[in-house]
Parts: structure tokens; sequence; C-alpha cells
């Protein structure tokens, strides 16, 4: 009888076991980089000097080509297909540890819950733009490896969100996310100064059978700050609000500035290699009490990756434009262009090794109708070599 008791309370833990597992894992990514920034001097405006600034680390380069991290990450089988899942990512920085800044905050921090009806997510995560983006084949930080994201678009990472991802219908998907943050800002007696609203909305389609992946995103989201009033700031100035500045009981300033990023992205697996093009596009337009200058952008990027057992080499480039517009006319405008070649080489599943070499062009030309005519350039070129190991 105590030998059956004993068995079934084996049996009892190896079932609950197998419902509820917590894994604990990471990833280091260490190296060499070399980087030169070159800025030529302004044409027809103010004379400024041409400079030259070199970087150079021997070793202990960090986040060459991933994020060191440092995951914990768990699973329980609800029954009836239903699943719960967290994970929870804090980034490393082993190049950072003698001040006590080896661990570096946290990543990522969500809870999911899945089944037939798909998946929710709730927490901060990497979004649909973080998809889109994920296309490159490059070493982001590198020179030329982070060319999307250079151009101001929305960040890859959505906090206090929630996301709602569909099951696959023939190899489509579709993934709608919200997000939404609110904070204030008081003085030392408690008297609220200041109130910042942030408020975003995302929707993605993705679609991937056989050799084809494809994504498209859009997404936009808009803050709002009001702060407590200044000297200058009295009603009937620009900005003022007074619905707004009830809160404080005086005369307020409110700023709010609303930003859009959309774009897609597609590859093709033909064996030998694997080609793919990712374009973005987005818009930043500040509040009215700021100066009234919108920002538009687009890029794009054209690379492919060929696969040659363990190594995989890789090569791409990309180009774009960046507007500023003052009330609806140009005033600027930003000319950018990018190319690296780097390969990665497997030594066993978890490590891997990798070399970049690229360059990044941004040329900026203002309009002689509305300012001084001038024209800067700024060119980063350099090499990273790194090892990454995950366990």
């Amino acid at each position: 009888m105590k030998k059956t008791l004993i068995a079934l309370a084996a049996l009892a833990s190896t079932a609950a076991f197998a419902q509820s597992s917590v894994t604990i894992s990471g990833r280091i990514d260490l190296g060499h980089a070399n980087l030169k920034t070159t800025t030529t001097p302004t044409e027809g405006g103010a004379a400024t000097l041409a400079s030259t600034v070199k970087g150079s680390s021997l070793s202990g380069d960090q986040h060459g080509r991933t994020t060191s991290r440092l995951t914990f990450s768990g699973v329980e089988d609800l029954g009836g297909g239903l699943k719960a899942a967290f994970n929870y990512e804090v980034r490393l920085n082993p190049d950072n540890t003698g001040d006590g800044n080896g661990m570096g905050g946290t990543r990522n921090a969500f809870l999911n819950l899945s089944g037939g009806f798909g998946s929710v997510t709730v927490g901060t995560f990497l979004n649909s733009v973080d998809t889109l983006r994920g296309y490159s084949a490059g070493t982001y930080s590198a020179a030329g490896g982070d060319f999307l994201p250079d151009h101001g678009g929305l960040s890859g990472r959505s906090t206090n969100a929630i996301a709602y991802r569909s099951p696959s219908f023939g190899g489509a998907v579709v993934a709608v996310g919200v997000f939404s943050e609110n904070s204030e800002t008081q003085n030392s007696t408690g008297v609220v100064t200041a109130n910042a609203k942030t408020q975003g909305t995302s929707l993605a389609v993705s679609y991937n059978a056989g050799p084809i992946s494809a994504h498209a995103v859009t997404a936009s989201a808009k803050g709002r700050t009001l702060a407590a009033a200044v000297a200058a700031n009295v009603p009937g100035t620009v900005g003022f609000d007074a619905t707004k500045a009830a809160t404080f009981g005086s005369a307020a300033v409110d700023t709010d500035a609303k930003q859009t990023t959309s774009g897609f992205a597609v590859s093709y697996d033909i064996g030998m290699a694997k080609p793919y093009f990712a374009m973005e596009t987005g818009k930043t337009t500040p509040a009215v009490s700021a100066v009234s200058t919108n920002t538009k952008y687009n890029a794009w990027e054209l690379g492919a990756t060929f696969p040659m057992g363990a190594f995989t080499p890789y090569v791409l480039i990309g180009q774009g434009k960046i507007k500023g517009l003052n009330a609806g006319v140009e005033n600027s405008q930003r000319k950018t262009s990018a190319f690296q070649v780097g390969t990665t080489y497997a030594l066993s599943k978890r490590t891997y090794v990798y070399g970049a070499v690229g360059q990044q062009k941004d040329t900026q030309q203002l309009n002689a109708a509305t300012l001084p005519a001038n024209r800067t350039a700024k060119k980063e070129s350099g090499y990273k070599l790194g090892l990454v190991h995950s366990f």
C-alpha cells in the first residue's frame, strides 16, 4: 500500500511538471569594433571645420549583432489547447560591470495566453514594427546595419501594451496592438506640474508559406504633455488651453506630437540564396505650440543571405530621404544611403562568430528660399567582429 501511494505521488508530480516548466536562458555578444565618423564643412552658410572621429574597442565591445540578455520564461498547459506563458528578459552589459551596471534594465516582460483563438500578449514586448525591420540581414550596430530605424520611425518595442495575434489562415496571420502610458510630475509640495500621456495602435498582416515570407504593418502613436504655466505662457498665446489649464488652476502649455510608421517587407528562399526587400515610410507632426515643423521620411533596403553550410554571407544596400516641412513648405532635405557586407559562421548550435564591414551616409540640403543655403554631410564607416554564445 505504501509503495502504491509513493508511485501515485510520483505520477502526480510527473504530470504537474509536464504541464508547467520554467526555463533560464540567455545570450552574450562580445567582440571588437572600429568606427570612423566624418563630417564635412558647411557650404554657403556659417563656416565650420571638417571633423573626423575615430573609435576602436580592442575587446569587450558588446551588442554587435544581437542584444546580450538573461531570460526567464515559462509555460503552463491549461488543457483543451489553452496555454499560459510568461517571459522576462533583462539586458546584460558584460562590458560595463565596474560601476554596477552589469544588468541594464528590463528588455521584455510579458504574459501570453494562447489557444485555438490565437494569442493575446500583455506587457512589454517586441511589436510588428520590429518584425518588419527583422527582415534585414545586417549587423545592426555596425555602419549601415540599422538603416531603416535610423530614419526616426516608431520604436520596435511596445510598453504597457496588449496585442492580439490570430491563428494562421492558409499562411496569413493578422496582428493588432494597443499601448497606453500615463505619468505625472509633482513638485516638493505635491502639486502636479506636468502630465503626460502616450497612446498608440498597430495593425499588421504576415504571410508565410513555402519559400515566401511577407509582412506589412501600419502603426501610429500620439503623445500629449501638459506643463504648468511659466511667465511667457498666458491666455491668448499659442498653445494655451483653458480647459487643460484648469487642471493646474493657471495657464498651461499643451504640447502633443503624432508619429506614424508604415512599411512592407518580403523575402523568397531559393535555396542557394534568400533575397529580401523592405521599405518604411513615416511622419512626425509636433504640436502647434512647438516649432511648426513636420518631418516625413521614406527608406528602402535590398539584400540577400547566401547559406553555405556553417557560413552565411550576406549583402545589403539602402537608400532613403527625410524632408522637413515648415507650415507645409519644405525647408530641408536629407538623403541617406548605406551598404554592408558580412557573414556569420556557426561553431555549434549555440555559438557563432560574425564579421561585418559597411558605410552609411547622411547628406543634408537646406532650402535657400527659407533658410541660408548650406550643405552638410556625415559619413560613418567601419567594421565589427564578434562572438555570440547562447545558453
